[in-house]
């Protein structure tokens, strides 16, 4: 256990000290450029091509918007109009760069050439607005504190159970023992027949059913120890 909350350590510390970049959707035909534009979801479409001088320019930036956490809800993508060229004409594409900032089938606004990150950054802030807040996730604290109190309650519950099992063997143990000795003390023997016995049978039947009580009791104790330490195990573990 105390290996794997390490090593999950070590993940998360790796991640946050190593950017992670955004990656580029290449359209690869009209169906996913159409798929892509008419989603609700904000996208940024970049026409180019691979001589394009400008559209070199411009991947840099792009990058960097596309980097940007604050715009980690857009889709950003990319048309190569030699490969699509079909798809450039529909769109009337006579520039590159040309960027398509869509949504739902509309297409929002429109910058021609290899523009600035800021201007490009102001543009989906004000044509796309701001995404609708996220649910801050728990800590790491709490999620110790959660799970902690989790093994808490189970404890405390699995305790309970214990408890009344034993109570209810004990009960049964003592009904055991006044049924046992009632039957001896209204059993009338036979003088004729059957001799006389002595009074160590009723001292022994007393001395097992003793030690049958003492044995519940004991077994009740070890698993309450280990009910115990298995709960001061957890607790000891997260408080590390």
């Amino acid at each position: 256990m105390k290996k794997s909350l390490l090593l999950h350590a070590i993940v998360l510390l790796s991640a946050s000290n190593h950017a992670i970049h955004a990656s580029l959707i290449v359209v690869e035909n009209e169906e996913q450029f159409n798929k892509i534009t008419q989603s609700n979801t904000p996208s940024v479409i970049v026409f180019s091509a691979e001589w394009c001088g400008g559209c070199k320019a411009l991947k840099p930036t792009f990058q960097k918007v596309m980097d940007n956490p604050e715009f980690k809800h857009i889709v950003f993508a990319k048309v190569d109009v030699d490969k699509l060229d079909t798809l450039a004409h529909k769109q009337k594409i006579k520039l590159m760069p040309t960027l398509f900032f869509m949504q739902s089938g509309q297409k929002k606004h429109t910058m021609v050439g290899a523009d600035t990150e800021q201007h490009i950054s102001d543009a989906i802030r004000t044509h796309f607005g701001k995404p609708a807040a996220e649910a801050p996730s728990a800590t790491i604290e709490e999620k110790k504190q959660t799970v902690t109190e989790t093994i808490k309650e189970a404890a405390t519950q699995s305790k309970e159970k214990i408890e009344a099992v034993a109570h209810d063997i004990k009960d049964a143990a003592i009904a055991a023992k006044d049924k046992v000795e009632n039957a001896i003390s209204t059993e009338q023997p036979q003088e004729a027949i059957v001799p006389a016995q002595p009074a160590e049978p009723t001292g022994f039947l007393q001395g097992l059913v003793n030690a049958f009580m003492s044995a519940i009791y004991y077994i009740k104790d070890i698993i309450m120890n280990l009910v115990y330490g298995i709960k001061d195990f957890f607790q000891n573990l997260f408080s590390k």
